[in-house]
């Protein structure tokens, strides 16, 4: 398995050298970079383009193991010592370099010195890391949390300090913790105070959670109009303490979507398209985790599809994103980590990715997605893509099929729903099989009215009329249809696809009846992707395979459409179709993994010729410069700074773009006899 990774493509921690370059230097660069972040493994004698393994002559095999050896002692500040070794894979011998991730940052390049050879891993690529990184990477090699430092020159008073005691018991009270009293003697204890030679020194932390002193220390909020930057419909900017500042872009993030509303037995409840608890969790772990050396804010921002919240600073000390999807938590900012769990806006740490993930999940959502990039850290969650209209209009056709349903639609939106017995007593027991529990709240409404239910697809509307139940665009309703209208097709004889094929023409494949379920994957990036796959379970549910691609070929050269089978057993249906849902989502997973690794290479190609071309054009500019004064001097200034933020909006649209979104859609089934 360690095997398979290593040799499955280029990432954050892994890189192929076809060969050795003549200069070190251009590989020591990924040596520091991996003792910077997470460690890495540099392996030479695999192309780096195609992935293939070439191997390294085994008469230049030890000479080249000694030479990275010198080369790395020689070069790199502090030293750093890698695990080198060969390996044999295919019968070819490759040298892995291994570093682990280092605790005297940071490390540089001697020749470059500190300034200008100190290097990270961004994307699967070694760059050179900015002033504010470098600060960062210093204070972790000395373990030192900056919110703890003396903000030199920033008042303690009396007013402030009593000010944030009172706000953070009203806080405990309201998460519902048990109340005491808090004085500046528990904020010295918390090393938000400290205490000098007779007088209180005011730590980064106290400036940050009393005023808006630095002016770095504030968060962003906009709402856009579409699904990109184009066209601002709102914008706020938010500073002072930086609890207030969450509170504040938590309730403009609320103002800007929609509310609806559910029904609970008898009790009405509001409901926003967004889950309030992921909203607030993610601009919390915005601020908690932001690295405060670096000078831009906290951004979040509202599109027609998602709510998307930017953090500056990438993952902090070497944690990788598998630990923090985990649960895993490295603090970077001790003080303010430390008041906020005094408060109860945080809990356990490490909790705030799965508490996001398990209210999208409870609210019927796509998984939410957290990416690194940029040395900025992003979350966003998706809003519903299905329109209220495209909702009212599936739920029309769907039930007008159904004996003893139906739907009488009032507006563009809303109607009078009515579901029978049957269909009640089929949403039971899909409440049931999935498991939904507050997911499955307008489901419950349904089936509590005895199917005859007012609803609205809008949740605006909804909300403004008291009698209507919401039910969301993309929610546990439309879910549930297209599920009972999976299972149909496969009771439905004449609506199936039946085939047969002989033993012989396709490998590994016994005789037996089987259930085949295609499913088009698609991966939209920089540069798209798309594939079917072929999953096939025996009838019984006892056997499931993935097809690969020449069991594939042989199935479409050799199979045979064939006529309806005298008898077809459904008894195991609904666990075959479950088995099989579940390997199509880690399947999925399986080929994007493949896709993110092949487009994270062609778009950092991209951006190191935008990068090169860009910093030539502004060396031109700058030599224009010279002896330049008055307005002319200004007029090349101007266009200094309007190409860099033109090359660097290109650099962010091809960066937001280094991760694919992948989704899979059940295309067709077919019952195939094998003889």
């Amino acid at each position: 398995m360690v095997e398979d990774t290593m040799f499955s493509g280029e990432s954050k921690n892994i890189e192929y050298k076809v060969s050795l370059p003549d200069k070190s230097e251009k590989y020591m660069k990924t040596i520091v970079a991996f003792a910077n972040t997470q460690g890495g493994k540099l392996i030479v004698g695999v192309d780096d383009k195609t992935h293939q393994i070439v191997g390294v002559e085994n008469d230049v095999l030890f000479q080249l193991m000694d030479g990275i050896a010198n080369a790395v002692s020689d070069s790199c500040v502090p030293q750093i010592i890698p695990d080198i070794e060969p390996q044999t894979v295919d019968g070819k011998t490759v040298i892995v370099v291994s570093v682990e991730a280092g605790k005297n940052r940071p490390y540089y390049l001697k020749s470059k010195g500190k300034d200008n050879g100190t290097y990270i891993r961004v994307a699967g690529t070694s760059r050179q890391a900015f002033p504010e990184k470098i600060k960062e990477l210093e204070m972790e090699g000395a373990r030192i949390s900056w919110d703890e430092l003396t903000c030199v020159g920033y008042p303690v008073s009396e007013e402030a300090t009593e000010k944030l005691c009172q706000d953070i018991e009203k806080f405990r009270k309201k998460a519902g913790m048990s109340e005491h009293s808090v004085k500046k003697e528990q904020l010295i204890n918390w090393k938000i105070l400290k205490q000098s030679e007779g007088q209180l020194l005011a730590t980064n932390a106290y400036a940050l959670l009393t005023s808006d002193y630095f002016s770095f220390s504030k968060t962003q909020c906009a709402v856009f109009k579409g699904t990109d930057r184009a066209m601002f419909l709102d914008k706020r900017e938010f500073t002072g303490p930086i609890y207030t500042q969450i509170e504040e872009a938590v309730d403009f993030v609320l103002r800007n979507i929609r509310l609806g509303a559910t029904i609970d037995g008898l009790v009405r409840k509001e409901k926003y398209e967004l889950p309030p608890e992921a909203i607030r969790e993610m601009i919390i772990n915005a601020h908690c985790h932001r690295n405060l050396l670096d000078e831009s804010c906290i951004q979040v921002a509202v599109y027609d599809d998602r709510l998307e919240v930017t953090s500056p600073g990438g993952l902090y000390n070497g944690l990788t994103y598998e630990e923090v999807m985990n649960g895993h938590s490295k603090i970077r900012n001790k003080g303010i980590a430390n008041i906020f769990s005094q408060m109860g806006l945080v809990e356990a740490w490490g909790s705030g990715i799965k508490r996001i993930l398990n209210a999208a999940e409870e609210y019927g959502l796509s998984k939410p997605r957290f990416q690194e990039f940029r040395d900025e850290f992003e979350a966003d969650i998706k809003k519903s893509r299905v329109s209220p209209r495209e909702s009212l209009l599936f739920t029309y056709s769907f039930l007008k099929k159904e004996n003893g349903c139906l739907l009488k639609i009032i507006s563009e939106t809303s109607g009078i729903i009515h579901v029978s017995k049957d269909i009640c007593e089929r949403i039971r027991s899909y409440i049931k099989r999935m498991k939904l529990g507050k997911r499955g709240e307008e489901l419950q409404a349904l089936v509590d009215s005895g199917g005859d239910l007012f609803i609205d697809f809008d949740g605006d509307a909804a909300y403004a009329n008291k009698e209507v139940v919401f039910l969301k665009p993309a929610g546990a309703w439309i879910h549930f249809a297209i599920d009972y209208l999976r299972a149909l097709n496969a009771e439905n004889y004449e609506d199936l696809f039946y085939a047969t094929i002989k033993e012989k023409d396709v490998d590994e494949l016994e005789k037996g009846r089987f259930w085949i379920f295609v499913y088009e994957m698609e991966f939209d990036g920089f540069f798209d992707a798309r594939s079917y796959e072929y999953i096939i379970c025996q009838e019984d549910a006892s056997k499931l395979y993935v097809l690969d691609d020449t069991q594939k070929k042989q199935l479409l050269q050799n199979v045979r459409v064939s006529k309806k089978p005298d008898s077809v057993v459904l008894d195991f249906f609904d666990e075959v179709r479950m088995k099989v849902e579940d390997l199509a989502e880690d399947r999925k997973e399986e080929i994007a993994k493949d896709a993110i690794s092949g487009n994270a290479i062609k778009i950092g190609s991209r951006i190191e010729a935008l990068r090169n071309l860009s910093n030539y054009r502004v060396r031109k500019l700058e030599d224009e410069l010279i002896g330049v004064v008055g307005k002319d001097e200004e007029r090349i200034r101007r266009a200094i700074n309007r190409e860099r933020e033109k090359t660097n909006e290109k650099i962010r649209i091809l960066e937001e773009k280094l991760n694919y979104v992948g989704t899979y859609a059940l295309d067709a089934i077919c019952l195939l006899d094998v003889v």
